[in-house]
């Protein structure tokens, strides 16, 4: 649920850890910085009374008991606020805990990134279970595309399963689940509101955004603006240009059961990740690649964040310092 938003490698301060204490560095990053991690506590609670009040059908979930099933790559300190599940990143337990749920009547909130999120639904689905009639998923990390969330709502609805999508949004140093969203703008951006009240929220005269907490000021890279009540918050290129949001959010039901959303470039040509049980189309053949074929030839994993912004040659020759500044965001 966070904009892991991480350090300079280069600083030469270095935090001091005390005796004790929960460290989380994000399993979804590829930085090597030691001092890029979270002070990971338990959710407080009056952080969550502020999520119910901000959000009254969350509250009406709360009540109802709901089995908690942790997909998220990175400690949330979320084990004290109900009946809880971490299925370490382990599809086949996110498929028990789901069935638990369903046997016992009970709605499930499930915590994962977007892209690998709908993966463990897709998974649940096909080993044909039982299933929670309600599913409230409380998703954050990066941008989840409109597109995506229409057609996993779809699936899930054919299956006899209700979901909902909230999205949040925070950083590491701060926190997680500073603004949520139920709704979009017309352009597909949440509508965010702020459920934190004790963290700052600051834009510069360029309306970039900055978050803080007594001492701590974090510059998040994004832009911001608030309109009518809720907070935009636009990605910066480096995270999501508009060339590969514009892509995926044209992509149909029938392309998202082929394709997970991970992408990449090579030289000026966008390159899909197929999902497991797809074939590459022959007649697409440079712009796909098969599940495992990607890792292999871009790296990563599952639990890494796509990378959706613009690494493509023709950006490096409009702009001299992406290459570099890519590079840094990417390592």
């Amino acid at each position: 649920m966070e904009n892991f938003a991480e350090g300079n490698e280069n600083s030469i301060e270095e935090p001091v850890t005390e005796r004790h204490q929960r460290l989380s560095f994000a399993a979804g990053s590829r930085s090597r910085d030691p001092h890029g991690y979270r002070i990971a506590e338990d959710f407080s609670l009056e952080r969550f009374d502020q999520l119910k009040r901000t959000l009254p059908a969350f509250q009406e979930l709360a009540d109802n008991h709901p089995i908690i099933i942790n997909a998220y790559p990175a400690e949330l300190g979320l084990a004290n606020l109900g009946t809880y599940v971490d299925t370490y990143l382990h599809a086949i337990t996110f498929v028990r805990a789901c069935r638990l749920a369903a046997l016992q009547h009970r709605p499930v909130v499930f915590i994962a990134q977007p892209v690998l999120g709908v993966e463990f639904l897709l998974f649940l689905l096909e080993e044909g279970y039982e299933m929670p009639e309600q599913i409230a998923w409380i998703s954050g990390g990066y941008y989840f595309p409109q597109s995506l969330e229409s057609f996993a709502r779809t699936v899930m609805k054919e299956a006899g399963s209700s979901l909902s999508v909230i999205h949040s949004y925070g950083v590491a140093e701060i926190g997680h689940t500073c603004f949520v969203a139920l709704r979009r703008f017309d352009d597909g951006q949440p509508m965010y509101q702020l459920v934190a009240d004790n963290i700052d929220v600051i834009l510069n005269e360029s309306g970039e955004l900055s978050l803080g907490k007594g001492e701590v000021l974090i510059a998040t890279g994004e832009t911001a603006k608030f309109t009518d009540g809720y907070w935009k918050i636009s990605n910066s290129p480096i995270r999501l240009c508009d060339y590969v949001k514009t892509t995926l959010e044209g992509l149909t039901s029938a392309q998202w059961l082929r394709l997970t959303g991970r992408t990449n470039w090579r030289e000026n040509e966008l390159v899909f990740q197929l999902r497991r049980s797809q074939k590459v189309d022959q007649k697409r053949k440079g712009g796909e690649h098969s599940y495992f074929e990607f890792w292999d030839h871009f790296g990563g994993g599952p639990t890494y964040k796509p990378c959706w912004g613009d690494c493509s040659p023709n950006q490096a020759a409009r702009e001299p310092e992406f290459a570099s500044r890519l590079r840094l965001s990417m390592t």
